[in-house]
């Protein structure tokens, strides 16, 4: 699998876990501001091809944060 894939695959898991602890919780779940704005480009760009790095840029973040951003956001849920 290519990078994009899996970014794709993690993103869409994320979001799926994400709307589940909110509904089941009724709570809000606190996000940094670089994986909301991840989320929010994600779900209006999601046809278009989406790297990593260029997402994580366009963000003002590193790659490497973007991504231990999103494990961090799993492990809590």
């Amino acid at each position: 699998e290519n990078e994009n894939s899996i970014l794709r695959k993690r993103l869409l898991y994320f979001l799926s876990l994400i709307s589940d602890a909110m509904r089941e919780s009724g709570e809000v779940l606190s996000l940094p501001a670089y994986i909301s704005g991840a989320l929010s480009y994600i779900s209006t760009h999601y046809s278009e091809h989406i790297i990593a790095g260029e997402l994580a840029d366009r963000l003002g973040v590193g790659r490497t944060t973007l991504m231990t951003g999103f494990k961090n956001i799993q492990e809590r849920l």
